[in-house]
């Protein structure tokens, strides 16, 4: 029973791994600093990171 509920508990996640695959993309911060001066912001800097998290200011 337990191997039944491990292999249907990789197939779930696999199955959201690719159902998110392209949808959510990650930029670098270069990318995001580009389009915040794109959008007429400017001077923009980054607050705050941490491992793969990273919180931004801009100001116009």
């Amino acid at each position: 029973m337990t191997k039944i509920r491990i292999c249907i508990g990789v197939l779930e996640i696999s199955g959201k791994r690719n159902a998110l695959e392209n949808v959510l993309i990650t930029d670098d911060e270069y990318t995001h600093f580009h389009r915040l001066n794109e959008a007429g912001f400017e001077r923009s800097l980054t607050w705050f990171k941490f491992l793969n998290f990273m919180s931004m200011v801009a100001f116009k």
